[in-house]
């Protein structure tokens, strides 16, 4: 059967109107590696978590708002942007659910700093102002550009066996990072100035994260195609 692919969704008002979005390049990325997307709202209660995964086969975090640094213990800073301390809730509730029942995750920048978080790591608010660097890593609007960096990867890590690459472009569109790690996670790529571009686990059902947007790069990047692909077929066992 095609697996089930709960995809996570941000919130935003648009003419005076409340939206639930997600960008339909993940939708269209998801259904190109042979899965089936169904929208995951944020203001799903996180006691839904656990019913919600257990109906699906993997679990897409898609990219969005900062996540509220309350849910790591620390303070806002005003360099930190808007936050949905519910869409984050939930999140978190959907992501530990899947460690539990052994469901698939992939996480996309934001997803990945969501990763980070609920595994008990920390981030940090602002790139520019709390570890400065010559690495551009908010490339502007034009998604489907390769930002003016690569990312290595680490020989023998999961990350390296679905990409088949110890480095690669990627675009790059994130204000925010991953500062510490903690539990299982590990970091698997490095932008040049040292910044955490993508966290695993070593070990068990596929638990990956990328600070890029390879949804946005799947119809001309195999290496971008080939990590929905690893979701969609870790979905399948």
């Amino acid at each position: 059967m095609t697996p089930l692919i709960g995809v996570t969704c941000g919130a935003r008002r648009l003419d005076g109107k409340e939206l639930t979005y997600a960008y339909r390049n993940y939708l269209q990325a998801v259904t190109a590696a042979g899965g089936l997307p169904l929208l995951l709202g944020p203001d799903t209660p996180p006691t839904f978590a656990p019913e919600a995964m257990a109906r699906l086969d993997g679990l897409l975090l898609t990219g969005g708002e900062d996540v509220d640094p309350s849910s790591y213990g620390r303070a806002r800073r005003e360099v930190c942007g808007p936050s949905d301390p519910l869409r984050d809730a939930f999140e978190i509730a959907a992501l530990q659910a899947c460690r539990v029942l052994g469901k698939p995750v992939l996480g996309i920048c934001r997803g990945m700093q969501l990763m980070t978080v609920a595994m008990g790591g920390t981030l940090y608010q602002n790139l520019p102002t709390e570890k400065p660097s010559a690495v551009e890593h908010d490339s502007g609007q034009d998604w489907t550009a390769y930002a003016p960096h690569t990312v290595m990867v680490a020989p023998g890590s999961r990350l390296h066996e679905i990409t088949k690459a110890e480095g690669m472009k990627v675009n790059s569109f994130h204000h925010q990072a991953a500062e510490t790690l903690a539990g299982p996670l590990r970091a698997c790529a490095w932008a040049p100035d040292g910044v955490i571009e993508a966290v695993e686990t070593p070990h068990g059902v596929l638990c990956l994260g990328v600070q890029w947007h390879p949804e946005r790069l799947y119809l001309s990047d195999a290496k971008a195609k080939a990590l929905f692909e690893a979701l969609v077929q870790a979905s399948r066992i």
